[in-house]
């Protein structure tokens, strides 16, 4: 799929709350040798979650350093969990992961792996406001907790009670 299709669909799926607010970006540069680029998402203009190709293989280094020259596929697959955990992520594999989760059930979604699409599962409006008040953003991404922010509802006072 097109990315222009796959950004359409995603966005269509947003709540009033986000609708309009969020929007999920690319960019490709062309001028540079390889023409990788960067993948975010901005909440009214501003950039809360980002991750570039550079980015990427700036940590996986730093991580397969950590285990010798080569690591076990064993602990590929624990670095790899390391960055998808920290939200860092090629952003062609982040396309693939998104496509993905328009297939996906609201409670799969929230329960991924990656904090981009359980951000997704948030802004979902088929994530009901019951939903979101059962949601903790103690040990959560950055990302994560600004969406949930941005959706659950204010705290209801009640006075005279």
């Amino acid at each position: 799929m097109k990315w222009t299709k796959l950004k359409q669909r995603i966005e269509a799926r947003f709540a009033s709350e986000a609708n309009g607010r969020v929007h999920v970006h690319t960019t490709r540069y062309r001028y540079a040798n390889d023409h990788e680029g960067e993948f975010l998402v901005t909440l009214d203009g501003n950039k809360i979650y980002g991750t570039a190709y550079y980015q990427y293989w700036k940590a996986r280094v730093a991580l397969c350093a950590k285990h010798g020259d080569e690591p076990s596929d064993a602990e590929q697959q624990e670095i790899d969990r390391t960055l998808r955990a920290q939200g860092i992520a090629d952003h062609i594999d982040l396309h693939r992961a998104m496509f993905e989760s328009l297939n996906q059930s609201i409670e799969q979604m929230l329960d991924n792996s990656r904090p981009l699409i359980r951000a997704l599962g948030i802004l979902d409006s088929r994530c009901g406001k019951r939903r979101l008040v059962k949601l903790e953003d103690t040990n959560e991404h950055e990302f994560v907790r600004n969406v949930l922010h941005l959706r659950q509802p204010p705290c209801q006072i009640g006075y005279g009670s």
